[in-house]
């Protein structure tokens, strides 16, 4: 008789803080391994990787989180089967650095016919501060202290992103509004995680549904 087995893995993968004095832009990118197969298998699995051998996941799905900063309110989208891409502001308004020209429309990035050249921001790189008003920090998750605070001081006040890494393997990243409000915006669970065959499928799926 064949036992089946369903893991999954979670992890962050990069982050990037965009901000001047309206408004703040906290991008993460998140990335779950999925593995099926039989207990046997994956007990195979685990002795090799106490071998040093890495464990081999069968499939990957990525999406990434936007959390926009704005009139004293931390708001999340979350974009499914989207992976992390740098953003940079440009002439006013907020692009993904790469790829076919996409605009932030406040829920989203649309396609949009062209974007200005980068000499309208003129900022080398990613961690930048005060380019025409406009600062970016990336991987808060991954600095030398295990928990990381940086306040913006926004025009409808201040607003505190915790980076914190205190749990090696359950890294979070919140936001604290100018009324004290804490808000989650990723909270990661990056062990090893035995599920169901049916919470399996929800997981790879996504809220989208659709596998990548």
């Amino acid at each position: 008789m064949v036992v089946p087995a369903h893991v999954v893995r979670d992890h962050q993968t990069t982050t990037q803080l965009l901000w001047n004095q309206q408004a703040g832009f906290l991008m993460s990118g998140m990335r779950r391994d999925g593995w099926s197969g039989s207990a046997a298998e994956f007990v195979w699995q685990v002795l090799w990787g106490l071998l040093g051998a890495p464990f081999q996941f069968k499939e990957s799905r990525t999406w990434s989180v936007v959390a926009q900063l704005e009139q004293g309110r931390a708001t999340t989208f979350v974009r499914d089967n989207d992976p992390f891409q740098f953003i940079e502001p440009l002439d006013g308004e907020i692009y993904l650095s790469f790829g076919p020209a996409r605009k932030w429309n406040g829920r989203e990035f649309e396609p949009t016919s062209a974007r200005p050249p980068k000499e309208a921001n003129a900022a080398s790189g990613v961690d930048y501060s005060n380019v025409n008003g406009w600062s970016s920090r990336i991987n808060l998750l991954n600095q030398g202290d295990q928990r990381f605070e940086y306040t913006l001081d926004l025009i409808d006040g201040k607003s505190v992103i915790i980076a914190d890494r205190s749990d090696s393997r359950r890294p979070t990243l919140d936001v604290v509004t100018p009324d004290g409000a804490k808000v989650a915006i990723i909270a990661v669970d990056e062990r090893f995680r035995r599920v169901s065959a049916t919470e399996y499928e929800v997981l790879m799926r996504g809220p989208s549904g659709q596998r990548q």
